[in-house]
């Protein structure tokens, strides 16, 4: 018999899967679980919502099966601002390529997702902040100094600034990124 684990997590991925089952990949303060979602597809299923990306989550696993969630942050918000939604993608295509994932680079994503969720912040400025706390979590001294009023000029190039380092630092693109500064 397999043990239940339960984790309060991020759903950076969800993809189809087989018929009607959705695979996740699941972000934990103990690192990156994958996990499928039965029938989630469906729907009438009751883990439809908790396997939607950027969910914010206490998933129950069982054996590499997602079998409860009691969602705490539902991402629906995201869909309706989308360079909220490009920012999101941004943080989950960079979390997917980064190997040492711990406690600290959870909650600040955490908290990076509930503040686009949940409040009117500039999404650039929460780009920025994100970015640059999570360069310095991995070691890199850059100081990233974000004006008061952050004018969309300025915005883009320190956006294209974070972008290039992720790259030349730590091999990593962010294909959303494009995307966000359109």
């Amino acid at each position: 018999m397999s043990e239940t684990a339960i984790s309060l997590g991020i759903v950076l991925k969800a993809a189809p899967h087989r018929e009607s089952d959705i695979r996740l990949q699941i972000f934990t303060a103990d690192g990156m679980v994958t996990a499928t979602a039965t029938g989630a597809q469906k729907p009438t299923a009751k883990l439809k919502a908790a396997a939607q990306p950027f969910t914010i989550a206490e998933f129950e696993i069982t054996a590499d099966r997602l079998t409860g969630a009691h969602v705490l942050t539902h991402a629906m918000p995201l869909t309706r601002e989308i360079n909220r939604y490009y920012l999101a993608c941004s943080i989950a295509e960079v979390l997917l390529q980064i190997r040492a994932l711990d406690a600290q680079i959870f909650i600040l994503t955490a908290r990076t997702f509930e503040e686009l969720i949940e409040t009117k912040t500039s999404a650039y400025k929460i780009f920025i902040d994100f970015f640059g706390k999570l360069l310095a979590l991995l070691g890199f001294d850059i100081q990233l100094k974000i004006p008061e009023n952050l004018g969309l000029s300025d915005a883009k190039k320190l956006v294209m600034q974070i972008s290039a380092a992720f790259e030349q630092h730590l091999d990593i693109l962010i294909p959303c990124v494009s995307k966000f500064l359109s």
